[in-house]
């Protein structure tokens, strides 16, 4: 209403403006022409009243222009007649106030047409502002609302390691509010070293997971913290990081019950399977001991009474050997039950890495990677489910391959040329067969190497790795094929991984799948 009001009020005043000016240039006209008597009217006035009302009123304010013009005309006539010159230069002048009338009103129009739309335009604007403020607004209390029901603590942090912002896990672990909590330092309420480590390692990373940190609050037992952070701006431009926590305590004390009571259930079943058997085994061993003992006295007591019949020994010594394998046999029967593996072979080590290579070998040379074998001189066999063993292998020539193409890849682009190599070991260690894989790709830091072979463990990017390949051989290497497995550092630069596996000590050749090769084998694909 008021907006009315105040239209109203303006229109009223430029009517009166209008008028008053038009009223002055009716006194200009006969003062000069009826008073002076003079042929030319001082018209540049007339030119206020007639752009005022063309650009207040547009198309209607032209008329204004058009009153002026004739009133001149008129005046002229009645004046001074129809003197020629005099009467055409009016002419002129009245076009002119005519078209100066006429454009004005034009620009005027566009002018109002323009603002007409850019109010629009700017309701419009207003509109989707406020549209977008209450979604983002909508949108922050979400993620509040996400945040503040998260069972892991989530908190921002500081260069100094100040708290700033944090959520309502952290406040149920610490036991203080968000009021008391944020500003002050994160120290207080985790260990001093291991956290600024941790801080240290997420400014340098810019993404950091899994770290793992123990603690203990007030009042609380010892609790152990999973960390992930990632760095940000801040509000005030400067660098802070988002810290996420997870409680993994019960986690990690199910998992030791869980190691424990699989042991002791193994331990149990093991007894259990063993004392089932006892008596039939005690039964299938007695019988080949006593055809043995029998055997053995008898030429015993030849020998003592010096009757011994040369002809009969073979058959004797025979007997004697054949129950000792049979007995042999049992034995070997009897831990192949108990560790409940399934197809075990005695096999030549070097055939198995001559079958993974036939899987992988021709992704070896089409990548262009030289692979140079080195077998020692009668290597014992060893005694393996072949298709885990040759699994351990392939993803260990598979993860050396894809670190070679990413150095080389790397090196290249820095204008350099890099020969992808790979060297494959087998060699005698003690009681055990071990196969090393060494590569001169980029290497395994110290800090990593006790991680290398965690669950989900990676240094890929994001999307390109599991993190599984290396933790599977782990598992199979130690679990199922009871050997040992690591990595060092080699002097091409890379990365040595190394595979123990156990001998047979008491193998016959009779049991070989493959006969040993003998002298030093090696075989290279080139570039």
């Amino acid at each position: 209403m008021s907006k009315i009001k105040f239209e109203v009020g303006k229109e009223k005043y430029r009517i009166l403006t209008v008028g008053i000016l038009l009223s002055i240039c009716l006194f200009l006209i006969y003062y000069f022409h009826m008073v002076l008597r003079t042929k030319v009217v001082f018209s540049h006035f007339f030119y206020v009243p007639i752009i005022l009302a063309s650009f207040w009123w547009k198309k209607k304010g032209t008329f204004v222009g058009v009153f002026l013009a004739l009133l001149l005309i008129l005046s002229h006539i009645l004046s001074t007649g129809l003197s020629t010159m005099e009467f055409l230069s009016d002419l002129v002048r009245a076009f002119m106030l005519i078209v100066i009338s006429a454009t004005v009103a034009i620009i005027s129009q566009r002018l109002s047409v323009a603002e007409d739309a850019l109010k629009d335009y700017s309701l419009k604007l207003e509109g989707m502002v406020d549209k977008r403020t209450k979604e983002i607004e909508k949108e922050k209390n979400y993620t509040r609302h996400l945040i503040e029901s998260s069972p892991d603590f989530q908190m921002t942090l500081d260069r100094d390691g100040n708290i700033m912002d944090l959520n309502e896990a952290f406040e149920e672990i610490v036991g203080k509010s968000r009021r008391d909590l944020i500003g002050t330092s994160i120290y207080k309420y985790l260990p001093t070293d291991e956290t600024k480590r941790a801080i240290a390692k997420i400014f340098d990373k810019k993404k950091v997971r899994d770290i793992e940190i123990s603690t203990k609050m007030l009042g609380k037992k010892d609790l152990i913290f999973n960390l992930s952070g990632t760095v940000f701006i801040t509000q005030k431009g400067e660098l802070g990081i988002y810290v996420t926590g997870r409680n993994i305590t019960e986690t990690k004390r199910q998992q030791e019950n869980l190691l424990v009571k699989e042991r002791q259930i193994a331990h149990t079943a093991r007894l259990s399977t063993l004392g089932e058997m006892a008596t039939a085994m005690a039964h299938e061993i007695n019988q080949p001991l006593t055809v043995i003992s029998m055997a053995a006295e008898g030429i015993s007591r030849d020998i003592e009474k010096d009757r011994i019949n040369m002809s009969l020994l073979p058959q004797d010594t025979e007997d004697i050997l054949r129950n000792v394998k049979r007995i042999d046999d049992i034995i070997v029967h009897m831990r192949t039950f108990a560790r409940q593996t399934g197809e075990w072979k005695v096999v030549q080590p070097d055939k198995i890495l001559n079958d993974a290579f036939i899987i992988v070998g021709e992704q070896f040379r089409v990548h262009s990677i030289s692979v140079l074998r080195h077998t020692k001189k009668n290597l014992p066999p060893i005694k393996v489910d072949p298709n885990q063993l040759e699994q351990v292998f392939i993803n260990i020539l598979t993860n050396a391959r894809q670190v070679l193409d990413e150095k080389e890849k790397k090196t290249e682009q820095s204008g350099k040329s890099f020969k992808k190599k790979l060297i494959c070991k087998i060699f005698q260690e003690d009681d055990y067969v071990v196969f090393e894989f060494a590569d001169n790709g980029y290497g395994v830091p110290d800090d990593i190497k006790s991680k290398i072979f965690e669950p989900f463990f990676t240094t890929k990017e994001p999307g390109q790795g599991t993190g599984l390949g290396l933790s599977i051989v782990y598992g199979i290497v130690t679990q199922s094929l009871n050997g040992r497995i690591w990595v060092e550092d080699n002097k091409m630069g890379g990365a040595s991984f190394k595979v123990a596996v156990p001998i047979i000590k008491n193998s016959k050749a009779t049991e070989l799948d493959t006969k040993a090769k003998e002298g030093e084998n090696e075989n290279t694909y080139c570039r």
